[in-house]
């Protein structure tokens, strides 16, 4: 599997923690590694960008012992952790897209999370689970 942290000028800067040279193979000889940036997206992408967060998130379900056990900790550990998403994302310079919540809203910490960031006005992304 290949995948890329992508700088906010739209720079691949990371490779997962791998060497970019082990991630996306050898280099052509005598060549220098190929960094992709945003002049080579179509303009109608490029110029309504904006660098965003996206986060997953899962956990038990609310049939779990465990869970509910603790749900009401779990909730405010999630607000708490929220909130101190939104003031770092806050205090960032320039202008970001919205923070985007992954998950499957399974009934427990998934549907706590995905209620807490619907609240913040957070994106939600929701993968259905087929096949």
């Amino acid at each position: 599997m290949r995948f890329a942290l992508v700088c906010g000028r739209g720079q691949r800067v990371s490779t997962g923690g791998r060497p970019v040279a082990a991630a996306w193979g050898a280099r052509p000889s005598g060549g220098a590694l190929r960094v992709e940036t945003s002049a080579s997206l179509p303009a109608l992408i490029r110029d309504s960008w904006l660098p965003h967060l996206a986060l997953g998130i899962t956990g038990h379900r609310a049939t779990n012992p465990v869970y509910s056990a603790h749900a009401a900790a779990i909730e405010a550990a999630l607000d708490a952790l929220f909130a101190r998403i939104d003031a770092i994302c806050a205090a960032l310079p320039g202008r970001r897209g919205p923070v985007r919540l992954h998950s499957l809203l399974v009934d427990g910490t998934d549907q706590v999370a995905g209620e807490l960031a619907a609240a913040r006005g957070w994106d939600l992304a929701i993968p259905l689970p087929f096949g």
